[in-house]
């Protein structure tokens, strides 16, 4: 599970920085086209297909996916890829699905993380791994109950309330094991699993809000 980190020579990982920095502030630029001045997604569509594939390109030049740790997160990566494509779309039903996609990626993101975890051998006790779930359970329990009314008082949005709710506690289960991972593997591999499980946090977030809030 270490390879992925082991194995990244700093001069072969700046360009794929680079790259998924520009491809992402395009993206973000092509979110705000889309949502402020509406049917402006051209940009969109051609920069957030490409997020995904650069981390999979990424991942498969580093591991090779030698191991099933390398290989669940390159499943995840795909799932996540799929999920991004189907959101991009204004459609309840496509909506649906793009949830259901990254409900899947982060299960095999949970599977990865708690084999990991097993085979390292390493147990945190219980009083950190409590500590650790603070952060991730607070967020949580503040999103849902802002998002909670948005959702439940628009005959519009009720029927995403069982996906969206399945969905939350996943990606919060997902940050938690990703947590716990900290003594399980080297440092800068529990680091970047972290700040990434955050940021999948985050981006979620962001769709819910756009979604249901400010649509």
């Amino acid at each position: 599970p270490h390879n992925f980190i082991r194995k990244l020579k700093f001069k072969a990982f700046l360009p794929f920085i680079i790259i998924f920095a520009l491809v992402t502030g395009i993206e973000i630029w092509g979110e705000q086209l889309y949502h402020g001045e509406g049917g402006q997604t051209l940009i969109l569509f051609c920069s957030k297909p490409l997020l995904m594939p650069i981390l999979m390109v990424l991942l498969v030049r580093t591991t090779h996916l030698r191991t099933s740790f390398d290989k669940l997160i390159f499943a995840g990566f795909v799932f996540a890829w799929i999920g991004d494509v189907l959101l991009m779309f204004n459609s309840d039903d496509l909506f649906v699905f793009g949830l259901a996609a990254f409900l899947i990626c982060h299960i095999l993101y949970i599977i990865a993380f708690v084999k990991n975890i097993r085979s390292s051998g390493h147990k945190s006790s219980l009083v950190n791994r409590i500590i650790l779930a603070l952060l991730p359970i607070f967020y949580l329990i503040v999103l849902y109950t802002y998002l909670y009314p948005y959702i439940v008082n628009d005959p519009k949005n009720q029927p995403f309330l069982i996906p969206v709710t399945v969905n939350a506690i996943t990606i919060v289960t997902m940050s938690l094991f990703a947590l716990w991972r900290f003594g399980s593997s080297n440092r800068n591999s529990t680091i970047l699993v972290i700040v990434g499980a955050f940021i999948f946090m985050i981006s979620d977030s962001l769709i819910a809000l756009n979604k249901f809030v400010s649509p």
